[in-house]
């Protein structure tokens, strides 16, 4: 397979060169991306469930970089997730200040009761700002 006309030397020219074969072999339903989202998904669900849980909530990010992100959870097992605000953290050196997020993961099709936590939290800690160039939601 060739990659498409200036894709070749873009970051993504290996993906423009897979074959049907090799992302078969690993998104296809034997494959081995497929099968590792399947595993996490049973693991994060079992530990659900030992633990009584409705959701699992962590911070989603660092505030001061992308690199080392925490908002893997979710797309590595397919479970829904949503993000809202936790507050601000101020400026440190060179860093300027940032938004924190708290990221709510709940269990598959239980995406009620996931978004029913995440508005209970808004709700009762009113930490979303609206930027500077934009007015409250309405």
């Amino acid at each position: 397979m060739r990659p498409s006309p200036g894709r070749a030397s873009s970051p993504y020219g290996q993906r423009a060169a897979v074959t049907p074969e090799a992302y078969e072999a690993w998104a296809g339903p034997e494959g081995t991306h497929t099968v590792q989202l399947a595993k996490g998904k049973a693991l994060v669900t079992q530990l659900m469930d030992d633990l009584g849980l409705d959701a699992i909530v962590y911070p989603s990010g660092n505030a001061y970089s992308t690199i080392g992100s925490n908002m893997r959870l979710s797309p590595n097992t397919g479970m829904p997730a949503v993000t809202v605000p936790m507050g601000w953290v101020a400026a440190i050196g060179n860093s300027p200040a940032g938004n924190v997020n708290l990221e709510w993961l709940g269990r598959d099709f239980a995406e009620g009761p996931l978004l029913g936590l995440a508005y209970a939290f808004e709700q009762a800690t009113h930490a979303r700002t609206a930027p500077a160039p934009y007015g409250p939601l309405q």
